[in-house]
């Protein structure tokens, strides 16, 4: 199969995965050539298809456009890779109708319900570190009613059931991995992340959309796309976490998002489909 397709001739190559895609799209033919990249430059699953970072920089400059979710994962890959030449910055286009459509959708939330709600949606991997929600859970649950949810599955799953088990986090709900998490993010109050690693921020915008406030540790991509108004940065840490989540629980810090979702949809989903078409097609 791999074979037919590089004996091929084609108009145009887009690739929109790392490592393997990128590879097998630098030795096809084709008059014009896109690279989507996503993923942390130097992941275990990336670079391992690739024998050096001069091979991988090599791929990506037999390319005539490398699309970069944000401007911290082109300089993540100027940092591990040096300059293939080609490097351009798109944000990732978001349907802003669809989400909001979407969110409306019936879906069964737990039994006992304690405002405020913290929803954290991702995968359940070590370096999302859910973990630190969890601690923070443990250190308040004595003085303050409020709820977590958790969307999303991984190898940390069980770690985190047993977790929350042995601490009788009861007010703490894991709720998989979901087709649509819009629903819960529409039915709490406030998006969390502790995450350590991020290369666009992708939920954090979708809950800002629903009008859902965020408490996010610090990440220089949150730095960058984070609107100022509709996000708290605190500290990439437990403590910091922590803080924030006391802050919002003694009523000592509030965000009301009013939000023009026709705006909204041309901001976030017209504008940058646009931009999108003119790379591939000029």
């Amino acid at each position: 199969m791999y074979i037919y397709i590089l004996l091929g001739k084609y108009d145009i190559v887009l690739t929109i995965k790392d490592g393997w895609y990128i590879k097998l799209g630098a030795h096809m033919r084709a008059n014009r050539k896109i690279a989507w990249m996503h993923t942390g430059v130097n992941s275990a699953w990336a670079s391992s298809y690739f024998k050096s970072p001069n091979e991988e920089r090599e791929c990506l400059s037999a390319f005539d456009r490398v699309i970069c979710v944000s401007e911290y994962k082109r300089q993540l890959i100027l940092d591990y890779l040096g300059d293939p030449g080609n490097l351009i910055v798109c944000y990732n286009p978001l349907n802003v109708l669809d989400i909001v459509e979407r969110s409306q959708e019936a879906v069964h939330l737990p039994a006992n319900v304690c405002r405020p709600v913290f929803v954290s949606v991702g995968r359940l991997s070590y370096d999302k570190k859910n973990s630190r929600l969890l601690e923070c859970a443990k250190m308040l649950k004595e003085k303050h009613e409020f709820s977590l949810w958790i969307v999303g599955d991984g190898e940390e799953r069980e770690n985190l059931e047993n977790y929350i088990k042995e601490n009788e986090l009861t007010n703490v709900e894991l709720f998989g991995w979901l087709d649509n998490p819009y629903p819960i993010i529409n039915a709490a109050d406030w998006f969390v992340s502790a995450s350590t690693s991020e290369t666009y921020g992708l939920t954090l915008q979708e809950a800002n959309i629903l009008g859902k406030p965020a408490l996010v540790a610090t990440l220089p991509v949150f730095e960058e796309c984070a609107d100022p108004s509709k996000v708290i940065l605190v500290e990439n840490s437990v403590e910091g976490l922590l803080d924030g989540m006391i802050e919002i629980l003694e009523g000592r810090c509030s965000i009301n998002i009013d939000s023009d979702i026709n705006a909204l949809h041309k901001k976030f989903f017209f504008d940058r489909i646009e931009k999108i078409e003119q790379l591939i097609l000029q």
